[in-house]
């Protein structure tokens, strides 16, 4: 399941700007008019968590200061990043604890944040736990969203980030023509990438090019962009944050037993698998040649025709990447 295909909530334990942009990509997930109830309803200690609310609580949870974040979209172009200090609503539950102020470790995590309930977090979080790929957000990610690999609702919300004005942004009807737009294109394609760089996306969003002639073609009218520069620096088309899943079963006389592994793999730091020897005969990390034959006895203090020598080493390809987070249930 790709990670970078999802927006990432630990911007909100990143720098400023980080946390302006995660505002605006959670303002604009969660905007709809159709959401409107979800937002209105008191939970079941009846409170009311509208949106500005719990866009702010999300970023305070994981950011380092203890000032309130103000994820009014305008109010933050115009440098109005603070509205207060964070008030003390953990401190009066029932069961009290404070805000980590520091990265979120887990999706689970995310269910001590102020309203994320059950309602919420089946829409915005994780529609159907059967099928991760469907997930929505995660706290796994690079940063950047995969335009090629994203959901259509996972892009619309970045879009809407650096856009909030756009008709796709506040009409249901552009809206839906966008989704429908994606969702025909990733079908033709069957999962082939749309985008051979991040400039063919803003295009497509623009109106040009044969994705932004055919969004045109079903209606859809093109974007402008606050600042494409900035928009450029959210979106990417590669991912390098994995989560892989693997599920055993084991059919029993009365009941089957169940078990499912979760892995997330960082695979930023990886090399490459460039398949050549290196240029001083060591065999590749990993081969079978580096695993049968003996070192040889070094030449010199720094050993460089050592296999085995750290600093031959670590020049060695190893593709794997770092395991980050691992759950089993």
């Amino acid at each position: 399941v790709d990670e970078d295909a999802k927006i990432d909530a630990n911007l909100g334990a990143s720098n400023d700007i980080a946390h302006i942009r995660l505002a605006q990509e959670i303002m604009a997930l969660i905007s709809p008019i159709q959401f409107n109830p979800m937002f209105e309803t008191p939970d079941k200690r009846g409170n009311i968590n509208d949106r500005l609310t719990i866009c702010a609580a999300t970023i305070d949870w994981a950011d380092v200061d203890e000032s309130l974040f103000n994820c009014n979209i305008q109010a933050a172009s115009n440098g109005a990043s603070s509205s207060g200090v964070e008030d003390a609503y953990y401190q009066l539950l029932p069961k009290p604890y404070r805000r980590k102020n520091a990265p979120f470790d887990s999706l689970e995590e995310l269910h001590m944040v102020r309203g994320f309930t059950d309602d919420f977090w089946a829409t915005f979080v994780d529609p159907d736990p059967e099928k991760p790929e469907k997930r929505v957000l995660t706290v796994w990610g690079q940063g950047a969203v995969n335009v090629n690999t994203a959901g259509a609702q996972t892009l619309l919300g970045v879009v809407c980030a650096g856009a909030p004005t756009a008709d796709i942004c506040i009409n249901p009807l552009q809206s839906a023509t966008f989704l429908s737009g994606v969702t025909m294109a990733r079908g033709i394609t069957m999962g082939a990438p749309l985008f051979g760089s991040t400039q063919d996306f803003l295009d497509m969003m623009k109106g040009k090019g044969q994705m932004g002639t055919l969004l045109s073609a079903v209606g859809m009218k093109p974007v402008k962009f606050l600042s494409e520069s900035e928009f450029l620096k959210s979106i990417t088309i590669e991912s390098k944050m994995f989560s892989i899943y693997a599920i055993g079963s084991k059919r029993g006389f009365k009941r089957d037993t169940r078990i499912r592994v979760q892995t997330v793999v960082d695979f930023r730091l990886a090399t490459p698998i460039t398949g050549q020897i290196p240029a001083n005969g060591a065999s590749p990390a990993g081969s079978a040649s580096s695993t049968r034959t003996a070192a040889p006895a070094p030449t010199s203090s720094v050993g460089a025709s050592n296999p085995n020598d750290p600093a031959n080493a670590a020049n060695q390809t190893n593709p794997s990447g770092q395991v980050v987070y691992f759950r089993i249930d």
